[in-house]
């Protein structure tokens, strides 16, 4: 009886191994591109038309089971530029996502991205921030964002949640000098009711410390930069404080809204480096400031299409200079399906950052970017696809100097993409 008992428990213990290995899988996606950017550096001056050639794996490792979930991808992108020299080399992209159920009660999830490149992209632009142009494609940027969070269901109707975030954005320095190293961190605490099977309201509490560090840059960039280089750039350390409460709603079974909205309070000290900036003001600087944090979210679902439309206000990450900024972003998503073979998706957005805090050489900087894409994709077999894509922004900046404004962007690509069967084991 013992035996039969134990070898029960093994096959038991074979069998779960099994299914575990059977959910687990790695993927492989390739894309070969080859397109045409009109203004490689980034630049509001001395623009730069040229073409490109891209290779870009893609690898991933993801589980599907009953109370563990997770995906891991990475993707290096290999680019040459036809006639540019200098700028040719590799952007990295590591992401990944995991949810655990500990209980039926309980959950866990977490994420993070990992990013080093030399420019922003318009097809793989960083979804948890708008983004700037920078002046140039030489600037490495590498930007770390992970996340961790904690749910519990304490009644059917009722839940309440905890996360704590990390965002840094690590610009490292060419032969003309590294804009400001931004790091900040996010707690948040919040709790949801269910009032019925299509509304629910709910209320949190969040804070970040944001430290953003000057770096040392060259004295000796060239005449057009030195306006963006050169500032007395202090260091800066900023808390903000945003309590806000939130109703979502099923409007029908193909649309929802869900909105949310409070006070932000803002805190910002400024403090100057006299070590790399020996002109600078050597007085502390403290800014208490009132805005208003919101997050509007519309989709709606058809037999063929999907629409989302966000507005989102907010205090920007930092990342250009010590200044804290009000974000204002919006931004529309509409994908149309033609058939199985064919689908179109398009984006378009408007975002605008209003400086708050004066610093000597930015006062009263606003950068305004409009953004539009639209991408085809063909499956011309079940693994192989065929995508096409034409990008628009366009950047302005009023106030402070013009070297941040980077004008009107097109980019436009052709791509191959090939998608191998899974691996699983």
């Amino acid at each position: 009886m013992f035996r039969g008992r134990r070898s029960a428990v093994l096959g038991f213990i074979l069998m779960l191994a099994s299914s575990a290995a059977e959910a687990r899988e790695l993927g492989l996606i390739v894309d070969g591109r080859v397109g045409g950017d009109t203004n490689v550096f980034r630049s509001g001056f001395g623009r730069v038309a040229d073409g490109f050639f891209e290779f870009s794996p893609r690898l991933a490792v993801r589980e599907r089971q009953s109370n563990l979930t997770y995906d891991i991808a990475y993707r290096p992108t290999f680019t040459t530029y036809v006639d540019t020299d200098g700028i040719d080399g590799i952007d990295h992209l590591v992401n990944g996502t995991g949810a655990w159920s500990v209980t039926p009660r309980d959950s866990l999830s977490a994420s993070f991205r990992y990013g080093n490149r030399r420019q922003l992209r318009f097809d793989d632009a960083d979804p948890t921030a708008a983004v700037l142009l920078l002046p140039a494609d030489r600037v490495r940027i590498r930007r770390t964002i992970a996340g961790l969070s904690y749910s519990r269901q304490f009644t059917p109707a009722w839940s309440g949640n905890l996360s704590v975030n990390l965002d840094d954005f690590d610009p490292s320095a060419d032969d003309r000098g590294s804009l400001p190293d931004t790091r900040s961190y996010t707690g948040r605490v919040g709790t949801n009711l269910a009032l019925d099977g299509k509304t629910s309201v709910g209320l949190s509490v969040s804070g970040r410390f944001r430290d953003t560090r000057s770096q040392l840059t060259d004295f000796d960039a060239p005449p057009e930069l030195e306006a963006l280089l050169l500032p007395n750039n202090p260091s800066a350390k900023a808390l903000i404080w945003d309590f806000s409460i939130s109703l979502s709603r099923r409007l029908s079974d193909t649309s929802s809204i869900s909105i949310q909205v409070g006070p932000s309070f803002i805190s910002t000290e400024l403090i100057p480096d006299i070590l790399l900036r020996p002109r600078a003001n050597t007085r502390r600087e403290f800014r208490q400031d009132t805005s208003i944090f919101a997050n509007v979210t519309f989709e709606k679902q058809w037999q063929n299409a999907e629409l989302s439309l966000s507005y989102v206000r907010s205090e920007f990450r930092g990342g250009v200079s010590a200044s804290s900024t009000i974000l204002d972003d919006v931004n529309l998503d509409l994908r149309y399906d033609f058939n199985r073979q064919t689908f179109v998706q398009a984006n378009a957005g408007w975002t605008l950052r209003e400086q708050i805090v004066d610093i000597e050489g930015f006062n009263g900087l606003d950068t305004t970017q409009w953004q539009a894409s639209v991408t085809m994709t063909h499956r011309l077999t079940r693994q192989l696809s065929l995508i096409g894509q034409y990008a628009f922004r366009l950047q302005q900046v009023e106030g402070g100097n013009n070297a941040l404004s980077v004008g009107a962007t097109h980019t436009g690509f052709l791509s191959l993409r090939y998608i191998f069967d899974p691996i699983k084991f």
